[in-house]
């Protein structure tokens, strides 16, 4: 059975007077008590970074999230960063693994990683957890569709086939009311892209769960297609996507 999250912001840390610390999971909307449900054993976990070459960073947030997790109430054994360091059997890693953690960061130079790596083909039948945030979830559908992200990247649409593990195409950290010019000029570029496609756009907080069943949105969140935005989910609702039902209290 497959159980993947698809992630905006865990909440795995937090950055006071410039120093970044860790803390307890963004619980608003169940996600750490849907993982500890969905979890058989508690034993290994697979850090996949976004950038392979930037060590220091990597082992950084590496860290801060292992010690969210035990938080949180979650803790392992064995826990694993995989990036340019790495030299073992992945598929074999994976194989063993009870959480497959896709982390953020820049998507196209993850994704560029993920196929040198063969991550999709070690994925191919993998039972265990998934979990991808923000850059990471994105990385997990059929096609990923990635806006601009900066001013230089306006007039660019960048999207690359992904890890072919969900249908669903995410924007993580919306946020609806944009007055930035700057975040105006990245929005339109945004509803651009769904001109011809369907984007869920996901507020910080919320996840999407996906198993054999059913793919359901735990918090606000918003569609975007054909260039416009509507409001699905609210904090503290769940609501169906494989169905017609309206959104429920959690």
């Amino acid at each position: 059975m497959q159980r993947i999250f698809l992630t905006s912001n865990l909440g795995c840390s937090i950055k006071i007077n410039g120093i970044r610390y860790s803390q307890e999971m963004n619980n608003i909307n169940g996600v750490v008590d849907q993982i500890k449900r969905v979890l058989s054993r508690n034993r290994k976990m697979l850090f996949f970074v976004s950038n392979p070459n930037d060590f220091v960073t990597n082992d950084d947030y590496a860290r801060l999230t292992f010690e969210s997790f035990a938080k949180s109430g979650i803790t392992f054994d064995n826990k694993v960063v995989i990036d340019n360091r790495f030299q073992d059997d992945l598929a074999g890693e994976v194989k063993t693994a009870d959480i497959v953690f896709l982390s953020g960061g820049k998507t196209e130079i993850q994704m560029k990683f993920f196929e040198e790596i063969g991550l999709k083909g070690a994925l191919k039948d993998y039972k265990g957890v998934i979990i991808g945030q923000s850059a990471g979830a994105m990385n997990l559908a059929n096609e990923v569709l990635c806006p601009p992200e900066e001013e230089e990247e306006i007039g660019q649409n960048f999207n690359w086939p992904g890890l072919g593990k969900t249908s669903i195409s995410i924007e993580p950290h919306f946020v609806l009311n944009v007055i930035d010019e700057l975040d105006i000029k990245l929005r339109n570029e945004l509803l651009k892209i769904s001109s011809n496609k369907v984007l869920y756009a996901i507020c910080d907080g919320t996840h999407i769960f996906i198993d054999d069943n059913s793919e359901k949105i735990y918090g606000e969140a918003y569609i975007i297609e054909n260039g416009n935005i509507s409001k699905i989910n609210d904090s503290g609702m769940v609501l169906d996507i494989t169905s017609t039902n309206s959104p429920k209290k959690l």
